[in-house]
């Protein structure tokens, strides 16, 4: 890095701009906020406006609304409950069955014209004037037809409304203003009814409810009638029905097919007395034939006595008790080879012997017992067939006798049943079909429902200003402009040289002899502080010559070259020249033609002396741009003009065409001892600063002064920069004078 390099970045570090106001991350910037909102207070102020006055017709056209509502309580009748019959409404009482009938068309009509609804232009569109959006639809559909070239045929309006019920715009209408509502903890209905007229809100709920009630007494009585109609109908039949059963019993007891009752018992008695004579004699043979088994086995002499049951058995059971019980005593005496115990042995098995022979004789006894029984079971199985033979034929006759006496009984019992259902019938055409209580009738009422105007007005004040600030954030964040040297802090050379407030026309066309004539103000000290800051830029010295550009047309940089160029005449010699040769308009400044000037030095076609020229007011010599334009510049082309600004020890002001329009001044850049790239206060966007920056250092870091032109020194005071003080409310009061 050459001492140069090191040289710029000390200047640059020295004089950079300041930073601007930031506050905290941590803490919420009011300050900033506020001046935000001083900043685009004029768009809040314009958007609140139009909102207002575009909503301002509406509600001062919007008409308080009324609203009525009665309570009702609606139950099935109680006195149905003690009837002791069933119903025979087909459509038993149901809450929400009735909430649409309350919702019906033919009941919405009957309000209609029972309260003449249709002749209010409330209900009825077609009495009061086009609706905006109907104008509007009105005129897209002809802009449509006109474009597809279908026209409308005459009448065809006509035509297409002969179709439609007129009274459809009406209940629309009413429905709209129309509201029912259900408790769904109980059966109350609220039926409530907007309208600009208080009365016909009260009336409306309560003329409702009564063609309600009407119209489902109507539907009642109706249907009754044709449940009546069909009962006489079926009583009619089923007695012709009654008749014919009952004449058939009739008929089947004179053919003789009736059977005695007491005969029919007697055979039941008889079957009944056999079966049980039967059922007794097959136990007892059961039980012979297994005692007749049982004694055919071998079992002990004690089992048989047991089997046997007879008086001999039982005695020959005590002996042999008798005997064991003195063979064991012997035993237990003598030993088992005395003569007492054999003797003893031998006794119990005569006893043993007895014993076996009486089972025998008892076996035979019990299988001539079986046999006579058998012969008696066969006996009695004949009896039973022929007794059941019998008792089958009078159980036919029997069951054909209930069967028709059973048919009678039930054809009976339907025509009670159908007269009981016309008995209930007529009771219950004196029950209403449905029990209303009106809990509380709709009455007028004395206050306007929902917001009044004044509120309405508030609310849409209230949405205006939210959406006015939504509008001036996003203006702000999409502002991209630049306001403030020290927004270029970040580029490097880059060195603040101040800011020139916004000049009215008149002295913006005259600048040059404004500044001669007036030397000291606000504007001429902006101006020398310009030259401060180039001063700076230049290493401290006042440069022999300086570029002054733009990044883009329109950015001020001919007046404030001009200025500066009024500024230095004052103190030594000065050359401003106009190095655009197609666009520039330095000869307007000083109400002289643009040629010959520049384009024609460097053609040839004149001499430098012969082509300046001096404006006696300021003293400035300028030379223009020529009288044709030329080729592009570069420093070659320069040479000759700066060489006669040197040698009469002049300062050329260059006035350059913008940077991001042209090359030229990215040409002259070289040929200069300093350069000063004037921005647009709130106009020039960064971006293109920054360019244009670029653009001039061509990748050579040499320092760049920037001003600021045109500034507005109220608005620019709202932003917050740091800029010098002098842009102070009360510095501009001090400036002003007395």
């Amino acid at each position: 890095m050459t001492r140069a390099d090191d040289l710029s970045r000390a200047m640059h570090l020295r004089y950079a701009a300041p930073r601007p106001a930031e506050p905290d991350g941590g803490e919420l910037d009011l300050a900033g906020i506020a001046r935000m909102l001083r900043r685009r207070i004029w768009l809040i102020v314009a958007l609140v406006a139009l909102v207002a006055a575009a909503a301002l017709p509406p509600i001062l056209a919007h008409q308080p609304i009324f609203v009525a509502a009665s309570r009702v309580l609606i139950h099935p009748p109680s006195s149905a409950a003690l009837t002791g019959t069933d119903r025979l409404d087909p459509d038993p009482l149901n809450l929400q069955t009735e909430v649409e009938r309350l919702l019906s068309r033919e009941a919405a009509v009957q309000v209609i014209q029972r309260l003449g609804l249709a002749d209010r232009a409330e209900f009825n569109p077609a009495l009061g004037s086009p609706s905006l959006v109907d104008e509007l639809r009105s005129a897209i559909s002809s802009a449509l037809g006109a474009l597809t070239g279908e026209a409308a045929a005459p009448g065809a309006g006509e035509e297409a409304s002969a179709g439609r019920d007129p009274l459809d715009p009406v209940v629309r209408s009413f429905f709209d203003a129309l509201r029912i509502s259900r408790d769904p903890s109980s059966n109350v209905i609220e039926i409530g009814f907007s309208s600009h007229d208080p009365a016909l809100g009260a009336a409306v709920p309560n003329m409702l409810l009564r063609v309600y009630l009407e119209a489902r007494e109507a539907e009642r009585v109706r249907r009754l009638a044709a449940a009546d109609s069909w009962l006489s109908g079926r009583i009619e039949a089923q007695r012709r029905r009654v008749a014919e059963a009952e004449r058939a019993v009739s008929d089947f007891a004179a053919a003789g097919g009736l059977a005695s009752s007491e005969l029919l018992a007697g055979s039941v008695r008889t079957i009944g007395d056999l079966n049980a004579q039967r059922a007794g004699m097959e136990r007892a043979r059961r039980d012979l034939s297994e005692t007749s088994a049982a004694l055919r086995r071998p079992l002990a002499p004690e089992d048989r006595i047991v089997l046997v049951d007879t008086p001999v058995a039982a005695d020959l059971g005590r002996q042999l008790q008798l005997q064991r019980g003195e063979l064991q005593r012997l035993l237990e005496v003598y030993g088992a080879a005395s003569p007492q115990v054999v003797a003893a042995q031998g006794a119990i098995r005569t006893t043993t012997a007895a014993i076996e022979i009486e089972a025998a004789r008892a076996a035979k006894a019990i299988d001539v017992r079986l046999a006579g029984m058998a012969r008696d079971e066969v006996q009695m199985q004949a009896g039973l067939a022929s007794a059941g033979a019998a008792l089958q034929d009078q159980s036919a006759a029997a069951a054909r006798r209930r069967e028709l006496e059973a048919d009678a009984a039930s054809e009976l019992g339907a025509l009670a049943a159908l007269e009981d259902r016309r008995r209930a019938l007529a009771a219950e055409r004196a029950l209403p079909s449905a029990e209303v209580e009106v809990l509380s009738p709709a009455t007028m009422p004395l206050r306007p429902s929902g917001r009044g105007r004044a509120f309405l007005f508030v609310l849409v004040l209230a949405g205006a200003a939210f959406a006015a600030l939504t509008a001036a954030t996003l203006a702000e964040v999409m502002d991209r402009s630049v306001r403030s040297p020290s927004q270029l802090r970040h580029v490097f050379d880059v060195l603040p040289a101040g800011l020139v407030h916004r000049l009215p026309r008149r002295v913006a066309r005259d600048l040059p002899r404004f500044l001669s004539r007036h030397r000291d103000g606000a504007l001429a000290d902006a101006i020398r502080g310009v030259l401060a800051g180039v001063k700076r830029a230049n290493g401290g010295r006042l440069p022999d010559s300086l570029l002054v550009t733009s990044p883009l047309p329109g950015e001020g940089k001919t007046a404030l070259a001009a200025a500066l160029a009024a500024e230095l005449a004052a103190s030594r010699p000065v050359l401003l020249v106009d190095c655009d040769p197609t666009r520039g308009r330095v000869h307007d400044l000083f109400g002289t033609a643009a040629g010959p000037g520049l384009v024609d030095v460097i053609e040839g076609r004149i001499d430098v002396a012969e082509a300046v020229r001096t404006d006696e007011t300021s003293g400035i010599a300028f030379l223009t741009r020529g009288s044709s334009p030329g080729r592009p510049l570069d420093a070659a082309a320069l040479e000759a003009v700066l060489a006669y600004a040197k040698e009469h020890k002049r300062v050329a002001i260059l006035d350059a065409s913008p940077v991001l329009a042209t090359l030229t001044p990215a040409l002259l850049v070289e040929a200069v001892d300093a350069v000063l790239l004037v921005l647009r206060w709130g106009q020039t966007e960064l971006r293109c600063a920054e360019a244009a920056i670029e653009r001039l250092r061509d990748g050579e870091p040499r320092p760049i002064a920037v001003v600021m032109n045109r500034v507005d020194p109220g608005r620019h005071a709202l932003y917050g920069f740091n800029d010098p003080i002098g842009w102070s409310a009360r510095f501009r009061s001090y400036a002003a004078g007395p």
